[in-house]
This record gives C-alpha cells, structure tokens and sequence, in this order.
C-alpha cells in the first residue's frame, strides 16, 4: 500500500529552497472541508467508505503494510464520527440561532 506524497518548495533565502513533504490527501483539513462545504453528508458517507476500504485493505495487505493501514483506518474512523457528531449538532440548533452566529 503506498499513499502518493505531494512536495512542495519553499524559499528559504535568496537562491536556495527548502523541500517540504506535504501529508497526503486525506491528513489535510482544507480538502476535508471543501467536501463539508459541498456536502456534510457526501463528506460523511466519504468518511464511511474510506473507512470500510481501508479495513479491507488492512485485511489483504502484506504484512508490513499492517500497522500502517490499521493506523489509517482509525484516523478515517475517528474523522467519521467527529464529523456525525458535528452534523448531528448543527441539525439541532435551531434554524433561528444558526442565522444570528
């Protein structure tokens, strides 16, 4: 299982460049949000899928692969459940109390 890690350069000083991993995809919180924003329940159910391809994959993957498969499937599964828990509490505030925040 590999996950594709994106680089990025940043200048440091004049002339020289300092190269950055950037995490994959599914660590960065502003591709999390676009799809919030677009759909909290598309998001949720993004979250559910993931989760379920992942535990899959723990299950299939070489043995070395293992731990680092389990440890994303928990990272998809606890993003899964903030993000019900968060739409469950915006579903409850009251339409009023939402308009004047």
């Amino acid at each position: 299982m590999t996950t594709a890690q994106r680089t990025t350069t940043r200048d440091k000083t004049a002339g020289t460049t300092d190269k950055q991993t950037l995490p994959p995809d599914w660590m960065i919180f502003p591709a999390l949000n676009e799809a919030w924003i677009q759909s909290a329940e598309g998001a949720i159910a993004l979250m559910a899928e993931r989760v379920k391809s992942f535990q899959a994959l723990t299950a299939s993957c070489p043995p070395a692969e293992r731990p680092r498969a389990r440890l994303i499937t928990q990272s998809y599964i606890q993003v899964h459940t903030v993000l019900q828990e968060l739409n469950a509490t915006y579903k409850k505030t009251a339409p009023a109390e939402r308009k004047t925040i």
